[in-house]
């Protein structure tokens, strides 16, 4: 289910862009087209919001569903929490 061009493939819970690193233009996430929802313990496409306070709060589906792809997904994140911070 991976699109191919730097989208996020949802459905396996895994991150897949071919070359295993974010390819957003700049190299800094795209803020105002994304949306994290967590609730499902997968990542959801929506209308352009972090909702950080889920993100921070339920770590638990990140565990289960986005660290395969990367070892690295977890520093990943700690870094956009600092970045959108």
């Amino acid at each position: 289910m991976a699109l191919g061009t730097g989208h996020w493939a949802l459905g396996t819970g895994h991150w897949a862009l071919g070359t295993g690193h974010w390819a957003l233009g700049t190299g800094h996430w795209a803020l105002g087209t994304w949306h994290w929802a967590l609730g499902t313990g997968h990542w959801a496409l929506d209308t352009g919001h972090w909702a950080l306070g889920v993100f921070q709060s339920c770590p638990k589906p990140i565990d289960n569903h986005a660290v395969h792809a990367n070892g690295d997904v977890r520093q990943r994140i700690e870094r956009i929490e600092r970045y959108v911070e």
